[in-house]
């Protein structure tokens, strides 16, 4: 578990925030291709791949909604330990509380699985 300091574990969360809501906006868009795709496309076989990815980005929106809940979560923390005593705050070192680093990076590596199983089946069937 790491120990980091407020502002670092400040600035993460910060930096995640940003990071899920560019990939919030990427899903949009592939999710707006799928149904372009699903319109245009009446072959059972790749209408089913189309429903499958949609599926799939259904939930990592879930997932991005879960991480950004548990940011916010930790960030509360955060303010009540400044608010309870911002000296003592500023010189403690604040546990990972909730495995953040490690969820960010297996969130990661997912999406970019998906994302590129995805832009490869539009190479295929483009």
């Amino acid at each position: 578990m790491k120990s980091l300091d407020l502002s670092t574990l400040h600035f993460e969360h910060n930096s995640w925030v940003k990071e899920l809501a560019f990939y919030k906006e990427q899903i949009k868009l592939y999710t707006d291709r799928v149904e372009e795709l699903t319109e245009k496309n009446t072959k059972t076989g790749i209408r089913e791949q189309l429903s499958q990815f949609m599926n799939q980005f259904k939930v990592q929106n879930e997932l991005i909604d879960t991480l950004n809940h548990k940011i916010k979560l930790q960030e509360d923390e955060l303010v009540a330990a400044v608010e309870a005593n911002e000296v003592k705050a500023s010189k403690t070192s604040f546990d990972d509380q909730a495995g953040m680093y490690s969820e960010m990076a297996k969130f990661h590596s997912i999406y970019n699985e998906l994302k590129t199983k995805f832009l490869r089946f539009c190479e295929e069937w483009m």
